[in-house]
């Protein structure tokens, strides 16, 4: 249940990433796409800080376990590149699938 609120909170970040306006739609330059990133991923967190807790504390649901965080520094990575894709994977952080082993954020 705590997921399931965690995956609704966060589905308007994933659809801004994936194909939302500027910043952080795919049209944006990548160093502001970065930036604004950086800034969504700041303020989600901090404004879900205790349903992180709580699903942190739950055990395999949490947010923080490997493979969230290197898609994130994948995504990141990609725009420093100059690479523009907007597909996201399974283990993307704005992806609200679950990826195997790892928390479904």
């Amino acid at each position: 249940m705590l997921l399931a609120l965690y995956r609704k909170r966060l589905e308007p970040v994933r659809h801004a990433v994936e194909a939302g306006p500027p910043p952080l739609g795919p049209a944006t330059e990548p160093r502001q796409r970065i930036s604004a990133l950086l800034d969504a991923v700041l303020c989600f967190t901090l404004g879900n800080r205790r349903l992180t807790l709580a699903l942190e504390e739950g055990g395999n649901d949490s947010p923080y376990q490997a493979g969230r965080q290197g898609a994130f520094r994948a995504r990141v990575m990609r725009l420093t590149a100059g690479n523009h894709t907007t597909a996201a994977t399974s283990d993307d952080p704005a992806n609200t699938q679950p990826a195997q082993g790892s928390w479904a954020g």
